[in-house]
């Protein structure tokens, strides 16, 4: 933070301003995009022109040194997650994102979804997904025709080498109690017509936060 301003007429509203540093540039926020702390508010609203003035040079310097420290941090953080993916060559495919969804507000239903990276050196022809729904207390949720808790989601390819591949069904429960879920298994078809099949545990899937350094959301 630098200083508070007025609104810029060329921005709608009235509502206060603050000045912010960000790598060496100066940008203004509003107060409740910043979130400072009530003392450091009051600290900056005390401040005389002529002090931050002669700060600015130091504050600027300070905000360059730490976005550089972010980015180096940034870009290890992305190394882990790149080499993360490369071992997981031995499976076949890294899991990028896997998660539960509400079909509809007006219907009882759950579906599912999956999106993989073929981290292998073969093209994948299918990716079949066991999986198991939970409810809130992680009793898992049966099918009310057959009793059975497991599901299988099966991908069409081709997935090529280093190329990803989304997968969603809808109504896999027809029952909004499901709450989480597990991945028990994956298995991976390739076009030479070898497979691998990958347990539980052992699957490589990214964490959200894994998700979102690499790609930007979640």
């Amino acid at each position: 933070m630098v200083r508070a301003v007025h609104c810029p007429k060329r921005i709608r509203g009235n509502g206060a301003f603050i000045e912010v540093l960000y790598e060496g540039k100066r940008l203004l926020a509003t107060i409740q995009d910043v979130q400072p702390d009530t003392k450091d508010l009051d600290a900056l609203f005390d401040m005389r022109p002529a002090d931050i003035e002669a700060s600015l040079a130091l504050w600027v310097a300070d905000s360059i040194r730490i976005a550089g420290q972010g980015k180096r941090t940034e870009e290890k953080a992305k190394k882990k997650v790149i080499e993360k993916i490369r071992k997981s060559a031995v499976q076949g495919l890294t899991v990028l994102k896997a998660g539960i969804h509400d079909v509809s507000e007006y219907t009882d239903g759950t579906g599912f979804s999956l999106s993989v990276y073929n981290s292998s050196q073969k093209v994948i022809k299918y990716v079949t997904a066991t999986y198991r729904g939970k409810n809130a207390v992680g009793d898992p949720v049966r099918d009310s025709f057959n009793q059975s808790a497991s599901k299988t989601l099966k991908g069409i390819g081709p997935i090529a080498v280093g190329e990803s591949g989304s997968y969603s069904k809808d109504y896999v429960w027809l029952t909004d109690v499901v709450e989480s879920f597990t991945l028990d298994s994956i298995k991976v078809d390739f076009m030479d017509g070898t497979s691998r099949v990958t347990q539980g545990s052992k699957i490589t899937r990214l964490s959200p936060d894994e998700y979102e350094l690499m790609f930007g959301e979640q």
